[in-house]
């Protein structure tokens, strides 16, 4: 609440204590030392700092913490903090300075508040997940269905396009059990404009028709999926193993009907000498 009333303040307007006496317990304390070091509007300060972190020149109020229970009064840890992970995706995607992303984190803040239902609750610390979802929305890969390939490696245009009011960093990934990829199968990319024409580096082990898989990722480890797109490689390509058994067997052939051949005139020969009352050459 003291944030919301002026978001922007360049000093500290209010003080966090305990209570001395009967004040909560020690995991209490552990939660709410966590806080302080992962929220974006607390900053944690010992007695001594605190002054250098406040002017004088007005009143700091205090507040008391209190562990408060009952139905909707306990935050919910596991959702803040799953909220939270997938705000980090969110920064990591589209600028932290973005609005879009601002307007994710302030409804993480407030559904942090004290005292929400459930419903209310999850629909603030949803809002990251909608907002990745919006993202996926607005980027799309829009390669050829099929490609063909003249030789044993070549470069297949990917094509990604977006249509988010801002630039977008992915991570353009493709996959393949019939493909290599001498150049790696990972490619980070910064979407500034609205399209985006990506040439993917691969190399066939076989020939006929094999499969590759496309997918924009979102950077880092988190393993969230902006977007995927199968396509087709026909690769008309003649391996040297496949040429040199073809000529192995043109060879073959050629001395099978050099010597079928070759027989056939002797067989000739022999039956014209014994028409005419000749010694027949001999007949291999």
């Amino acid at each position: 609440v003291v944030y919301f009333e002026a978001p922007y303040a360049s000093q500290a307007r209010a003080v966090v204590i305990a209570p001395q006496t009967d004040g909560p317990s020690a995991s209490f304390f552990a939660a709410a030392l966590a806080g302080l070091t992962t929220s974006p509007v607390l900053q944690p300060a010992t007695l001594s700092s605190l002054f250098t972190l406040w002017d004088g020149a007005s009143s700091l109020p205090v507040t008391h913490l209190v562990a408060t229970a009952g139905k909707g009064g306990d935050v919910a840890a596991g959702v803040v903090s799953s909220a939270r992970k997938t705000l980090g995706v969110l920064g990591s995607v589209v600028p932290s300075a973005h609005a879009f992303v601002s307007r994710a984190a302030q409804a993480v803040l407030l559904g942090e508040a004290i005292g929400l239902s459930t419903k209310v609750r999850d629909d603030y610390e949803g809002a990251p997940v909608r907002s990745l979802q919006t993202v996926s929305r607005a980027v799309s890969l829009s390669a050829n269905q099929t490609v063909t390939l003249t030789s044993r490696s070549g470069q297949i245009p990917v094509t990604v396009a977006s249509q988010f009011p801002g630039p977008v960093n992915v991570v353009l990934q493709v996959s393949s059990s019939e493909l290599t990829f001498p150049a790696g199968n990972r490619f980070p990319l910064r979407l500034t404009t609205r399209v985006h024409l990506e040439p993917v580096q691969v190399s066939t082990l076989t020939s006929g028709l094999t499969t590759m898989n496309v997918a924009l990722l979102a950077p880092g480890s988190s393993g969230w999926v902006l977007g995927t797109k199968r396509l087709s490689i026909r690769s008309t390509a003649i391996s040297a193993e496949a040429i040199g058994l073809s000529v192995g067997a043109l060879l073959v052939l050629a001395a099978w009907w050099a010597r079928s051949y070759a027989r056939h005139r002797r067989r000739e020969a022999a039956q014209r000498a014994t028409r005419l009352g000749a010694d027949p050459p001999p007949v291999a």
